[in-house]
C-alpha cells in the first residue's frame, strides 16, 4: 500500500474515532480484522501478506476458521472493550501505522496498548506493545539483529526512517530530479542495458513516497517519457507554454506533497482495458489506453475493497497456477520416464518367439541331437533361406526334456509379453491424460477453473496437498442436473465460500466439484441459433458426454490431441444440424485444443449416443464410434459468439499460425465425408490408444 494511499485511508478512520474494539479475528495466517463500534459497526482489515499488504475499512470481512490463532488469542485477551482513540502515520507518509487503544476507567493508563502496523513490502508485520512501547508479541518474530528485534520482551524500534520529503523551490528540485532521470546511469557508462532502471524508478528514488503510479504521471504530466525519460512529442504532453520541464515536474510532485499534508485527497481506482483493476493511487492519474477511472462514491473504502479484493484474487490464481504447472510438470515427467521404461520392457519381451521356434525345431530333430550335448547346430524350416540354428541344450537333459524347457521359457515369456503390453497401456494413458490436464491448465482464467484442475488432480493421487478440495461435496453444474437440460439457463449456486488455508499456504475459495468454479461450460451460438458448449476441464468433459448430452446432440473433439469436448445442441431427434452449424463447432473444438496453433485441425464428430464412457476410465476418457472428420482453422476469428460477452482477444492465445481467414469453409476427407473408423479417444484429450481402436 502506498504511503500516500494510506494517509487516505487513515485520514477516513479517524472520522470514526473513538471505537470500542467488539471482537478480533483472524481469518488466515496474515490476515486480521478488527469489529469495531463507533456508533454503528465496522470492520477494519488488517492485511501482513508480504505480497499485499493493506489496511483499510470493509464491508466483506472473510469468513473465520473453527479455531483462532495464538496471536488472536493475545490480541482479545489485550485489546478488546479497549477503545481505538488515534491512528498516526510515521513520519514522512511512511508506510507503517501507530493504532492508540486505551482502556475507559481509572486504569487507563496501565492497560494502554499499542498495534503497530508495518506495511512493507517482504517486511509486512503487526506488532502488539504495552504502554511503555513494550513488545507483547509480533505476527512475525524476528530475531535479534543490528538494527533491531522483534521478539516479546523486546523494546519496540520503528522501521528504518525514510527518505525525507522534498524540501526546497521548484526550479532547484526540478533541475535535480531532470538530471536523475535523464542523464546516463551507472548501467550505461558500464555498457549494460538500462531496461532494468527505467526513468519512474530513478524519480522514485528521489521521491519514494509517490509510488510507481504516481512517478509515471509525474513524469507524463512533464512532457518526459516514463520508461526513457526522453521528451514526449509536443502533441503528446500538456507542458504549460514556457515552463521547463524540470519545474513542470517539481511542480506537479510539490503540488500533490502539500495536498496530501492538508489531507485534500482525489483517490481513483485506474482499470485496464479488459477491466482488471491494475492500480489505486491518492491522486488522478492517466489511464492506460483503453481504460478508465474509478472514484469513490462517498467514502475511500469500498474502492480499497474493490482493488484489494481483486488484487487477492489475481494473486491467488498466480500462485495456484505456478503450483500446479510444477506439478504437471514433475507429474508427466515421471509418467514419459515410466513410459520409455515401459517401451523398453516390452522390446525385451519380444525374445519370446525364439524360445518356442527352439522347442518345435528340438522336437521335430530329437532323432539328431545327441545325448549329454551342450548345443546341437538344427536346420531352421521357420527361416526363408532355410539356414541352420545353433540351440543351446542342457546336457543333463533328453531332447524332449529340452524342447519341453524352451516351451516352457517361451509360455513364460508370452505372459510377461502381454503384462508387459497392459503396463505399457496404462503408462501411455497417464501421460495422455496429464497431458489433457496440461491443455486445460493452460486455457483455465478463473480461480475455479483452477481449483477444479486441483482438485481433479487431487482425486487422481497427483495432488494430495489439494485434499481439502476433492472432499467438497459436488453441486449441479449448468445444465448437468437433468441428462439432456439446456446448460445455458439459469445461474450456477455452488458454494462460494471464503478462502480456505490449503496445506500449501494458497488461500483457496471452496472448490466446485462439477469443475465449472461458477461459470459453467464455455457456450457459443452457432449461425442458425444452435446453443455450443464446451468443456473447461476434464470434469466438464465428462459431464458433457454423461449428464448433458442428449443422444441427437453431435459431440465433437480434435482428433489425437487434448482438448475440450463440445457439444452442438439441437432441438429434437430428427434435427439435421447444418453444414455451418458443424462448421462453427469445429472451429470451437480445435481452438479448445492442444492444436490451436496450427493451420488446419482435424476434427472428429458423432452423434452422442455413440459416445460412452468406459467404467473406470480417468475424467475425461470416452469412447466413440461412427465417426466423420472435418478440417477447419482454429483462428480464433472465425469463432461463433460467445453468450458471455467474451470477444476473440479475450479467449486467450494468438491466431493459429498459418490458419485460414473466416471464410474458410470445412474440408472433408475422401470428398464425401465417408464413416472414419471409431477411435478411443483418451480424455478431454488424449490421442487414442491403439489397444482401445474400435472400428465404426
Amino acid at each position: 500500500m502506498n504511503g500516500l494511499v494510506l494517509a487516505a485511508v487513515l485520514q477516513e478512520l479517524s472520522s470514526l474515532l473513538p471505537a470500542r474494539v467488539e471482537r478480533i479475528y483472524q481469518p488466515e495466517p496474515h490476515l486480521l480484522v478488527l469489529r469495531l463500534y463507533a456508533g454503528r459497526e465496522v470492520h477494519l482489515l488488517i492485511g501482513a501478506d508480504p505480497s499485499l499488504p493493506r489496511l483499510h475499512l470493509t464491508a466483506r470481512p472473510p469468513a473465520n476458521p473453527p479455531a483462532p490463532p495464538a496471536f488472536c488469542m493475545l490480541l482479545r485477551k489485550h485489546l478488546e472493550s479497549l477503545r481505538l482513540v488515534a491512528a498516526h502515520q510515521g513520519p514522512a507518509f511512511d508506510r507503517w501505522v501507530q493504532l492508540a487503544f486505551v482502556a475507559p476507567g481509572p486504569d487507563e493508563p496501565a492497560r494502554r496498548r499499542y498495534l503497530i502496523v508495518e506495511l512493507l513490502e517482504r517486511r509486512a508485520n503487526v506488532v502488539l506493545t504495552d504502554g511503555e512501547g513494550r513488545i507483547l508479541d509480533a505476527l512475525r518474530r524476528t530475531p535479534d539483529s543490528a538494527s533491531r528485534s522483534l521478539l516479546p520482551g523486546s523494546r519496540y524500534q520503528p522501521p528504518p526512517a525514510p527518505t525525507p520529503l522534498p524540501d526546497g523551490d521548484a526550479g532547484s528540485l526540478g533541475r535535480t530530479w531532470l538530471e536523475a532521470v535523464t542523464a546516463p546511469g551507472p548501467e550505461a557508462a558500464a555498457g549494460r542495458s538500462r531496461g532494468s532502471r527505467p526513468a519512474w524508478r530513478r524519480l522514485l528514488e528521489q521521491v519514494p513516497v509517490l509510488g510507481r503510479e504516481l512517478a509515471q504521471e509525474a513524469l507524463h504530466r512533464a512532457g518526459l517519457d516514463p520508461a526513457t525519460g526522453k521528451p514526449l512529442p509536443a502533441e503528446a504532453t500538456a507542458v504549460p507554454e514556457g515552463a521547463g520541464r524540470g519545474e513542470t515536474l517539481a511542480r506537479v510532485v510539490l503540488g500533490w506533497l502539500e495536498a496530501a499534508r492538508q489531507g485534500r485527497f482525489d483517490p481513483v481506482l485506474v482499470r485496464d482495458p479488459a477491466g482488471a483493476a491494475i492500480a489505486l493511487t491518492a491522486f488522478p492519474v492517466t489511464p492506460p489506453p483503453g481504460g478508465r477511472l474509478e472514484r469513490p462514491q462517498g467514502a475511500l473504502w469500498p474502492l480499497c475493497d474493490t482493488f484489494y479484493r481483486e488484487r487477492l484474487d489475481a494473486l491467488t490464481r498466480q500462485r495456484l497456477r505456478q503450483q500446479l504447472e510444477q506439478l504437471l510438470r514433475e507429474a508427466l515427467g515421471r509418467a514419459r520416464r515410466r513410459l520409455e521404461a515401459r517401451e523398453e520392457d516390452f522390446e525385451r519381451t519380444e525374445q519370446a518367439e525364439p524360445y518356442r521356434i527352439y522347442g518345435e525345431l528340438l522336437t521335430a530333430f530329437a532323432s539328431q541331437v545327441p545325448r549329454g550335448a551342450r548345443e546341437v547346430t538344427l536346420p531352421n524350416y521357420y527361416d526363408p533361406q532355410g539356414a541352420t540354428v545353433t540351440i543351446p541344450l542342457d546336457p543333463a537333459l533328453s531332447p524332449q526334456e529340452n524342447a519341453q524347457r524352451y516351451f516352457r521359457l517361451y509360455q513364460k515369456a508370452r505372459r510377461g509379453r502381454e503384462q508387459a503390453a497392459a503396463l505399457l497401456e496404462a503408462a501411455r494413458e497417464e501421460v495422455a491424460y496429464l497431458e489433457s490436464v496440461e491443455q486445460a491448465l493452460a486455457e483455465a482464467v478463473s480461480a475455479g477453473d483452477l481449483e477444479a484442475i486441483a482438485a481433479e488432480l487431487a482425486e487422481q493421487g497427483y495432488a494430495p496437498a489439494f485434499a481439502n478440495l476433492a472432499a467438497q461435496p459436488l453441486p449441479a453444474a449448468k445444465g448437468s442436473s437433468p441428462r439432456g437440460a439446456d446448460p445455458g439457463r439459469g445461474r450456477d449456486r455452488g458454494p462460494a465460500g471464503p478462502a480456505a488455508a490449503a496445506t500449501t499456504g494458497v488461500p483457496l475459495s471452496r472448490a466446485r466439484r462439477a469443475g465449472d468454479g461458477g461459470a459453467g461450460f464455455l457456450r457459443y451460438r452457432g449461425p442458425g441459433g444452435e446453443l455450443i458448449l464446451a468443456g473447461r476441464n476434464n470434469r466438464q468433459n465428462d459431464a458433457l458426454v454423461t449428464r448433458v448430452a442428449n443422444p441427437w446432440d453431435i459431440w465433437l473433439h480434435a482428433r489425437q490431441v487434448p482438448g475440450s469436448h463440445v457439444l452442438l445442441r439441437l432441438a429434437h431427434r430428427e434435427a439435421e444440424p447444418s453444414p455451418e452449424a458443424l462448421e462453427a463447432a469445429a472451429r470451437v473444438a480445435a481452438y479448445h485444443s492442444r492444436a490451436r496453433s496450427s493451420g488446419r485441425v482435424a476434427v472428429d464428430y458423432t452423434e452422442a449416443r455413440h459416445v460412452r464412457k468406459p467404467k473406470g476410465a480417468r475424467p475425461g476418457f470416452v469412447r466413440y464410434e461412427y465417426a466423420r472428420t472435418l478440417f477447419v482453422s482454429p483462428d480464433p476469428e472465425g469463432l461463433p459468439p460467445r453468450l458471455d460477452g467474451a470477444s476473440a482477444a479475450d479467449r486467450g492465445g494468438e491466431p493459429g499460425a498459418g490458419g485460414a481467414g473466416d471464410g474458410d469453409g470445412p474440408e472433408k476427407p475422401g470428398g464425401d465425408g465417408a464413416p472414419s473408423p471409431a477411435t478411443a479417444l483418451e480424455g478431454g484429450g488424449g490421442p487414442a490408444a491403439a489397444g482401445r481402436r474400435r472400428q465404426g
